[in-house]
């Protein structure tokens, strides 16, 4: 969204449009939002993308193509056109799919026979370009390392912007907060334990709650896990906006939410407990908001950061 509206004459084309994402003035289209777990759902839907960004190309003519995430760079240099096809790469490939599975495999293999034909590689950390140059092939002067850049005046501005529901209310209470996907890779559960041993310190009280925001595949799994900890849990998304919330539980699961900031801004401290990370914006946006951050150590960047940081004398990272 921020690369198309600081783009001049640019259009985009989404994957998925689930939080309903319009830029003034931008032509936006969505290839395919509809879910498919079948292994040949998959297969079909993603077909069709490619099929729909090729007639995108065909037909505009693009100068430049850009894409990010694996998905959409395999179909952007799958198809013919585009001109500069330049790729985002945003995890390091090993850890995103070390599973032993047949979509894994299948990527790996087409990272390895596409990636190297992209006219310019970003990597957002300096693993991900060390990776792409020695596990699959890619010529070192077409590997640029990038941090991930974030509007920092955008986002302060909108954290002052109150919510004209009962998200407002939220934001008077104690809280942590993660903000993230709910899948495998962001490990949720490791806050969710980690937070109900918090609560049976006598420092810290019952009143603290945990806010998760964001969704995923590991949805009702982690909202179980909670439970099973004698957790009391609300589902915002299922309560829908009408039903009763019990302000008093303890994790919070908000769901997706397009402008989490002012939740980041008011919160004691943002955590992220991911397994593996190339450079979060989530990350970056608590910084802006000047946010406190508890992070694991998942991400070369941010390594990179904090010693920065030690060197210079600061504080304001803590790891583990």
């Amino acid at each position: 969204r921020d690369m198309l509206e600081h783009l001049p004459n640019s259009a985009c084309v989404l994957f998925e449009n689930n939080s309903q994402i319009r830029i003034v003035g931008k032509h936006t289209w969505v290839a395919s939002s509809k879910k498919n777990r079948t292994l040949l759902g998959k297969v079909w839907i993603n077909l069709w993308r490619i099929a729909f960004i090729q007639v995108i190309k065909l037909r505009y003519r693009p100068a430049v193509t850009i894409s990010h995430l694996e998905g959409p760079n395999f179909a952007n240099l799958l198809t013919i056109g585009g001109k500069k096809k330049i790729v985002f790469v945003h995890n390091a490939l090993s850890y995103s799919y070390s599973q032993d599975s047949i979509v894994s495999t299948a990527k790996i293999l087409l990272a390895k026979l596409l990636y190297r034909h992209a006219a310019q590689i970003v990597g957002v950390s300096p693993l991900v370009c060390t990776e792409l140059k020695e596990n699959y092939s890619v010529r070192s002067e077409r590997v640029i390392y990038l941090p991930n850049p974030i509007d920092v005046r955008k986002i302060r501005s909108a954290s002052l912007v109150e919510y004209k529901d009962r998200l407002e209310r939220l934001v008077a209470l104690d809280y942590i907060i993660c903000v993230g996907s709910l899948s495998v890779q962001k490990n949720h559960r490791l806050a969710i334990l980690v937070f109900s041993i918090l609560l049976k310190q006598k420092k810290i009280g019952q009143n603290l709650k945990l806010f998760i925001v964001g969704d995923g595949p590991l949805r009702v799994e982690l909202i179980d896990f909670a439970r099973s900890l004698g957790l009391i849990v609300v589902d915002w998304t299922a309560s829908g906006r009408g039903g009763r919330i019990d302000y008093s539980a303890n994790v919070f699961f908000l769901g997706f939410q397009p402008s989490p900031h002012r939740l980041v801004k008011y919160a004691k401290t943002s955590w992220m407990t991911s397994r593996w990370e190339g450079l979060p914006i989530s990350l970056l946006e608590s910084f802006a908001v000047e946010t406190p951050i508890v992070v694991s150590d998942c991400s070369s960047s941010l390594r990179l950061v904090m010693k920065e940081q030690e060197a210079a004398g600061q504080g304001g990272f803590s790891s583990g």
